[in-house]
């Protein structure tokens, strides 16, 4: 069984739900992975020093 719990807004409770639940998992015997994926891509248009055509950054 894979359990995916994701959102993009910080403070919703994603990570205290998801220890919870991977608790409650544990005891109920079944094998818990648990990854923690933060995603901190900026994505911005534009120039960039100089550059007088437009382009995409990621930083």
């Amino acid at each position: 069984m894979i359990i995916v719990i994701g959102g993009d807004k910080g403070g919703t409770g994603k990570t205290i739900l998801t220890a919870n639940l991977a608790v409650f998992l544990m005891k109920k015997g079944k094998t818990v992975t648990v990854v923690k994926l933060i995603i901190t891509t900026v994505f911005q248009t534009g120039t960039k020093k100089g550059n007088t055509a437009n382009c995409l950054y990621f930083r």
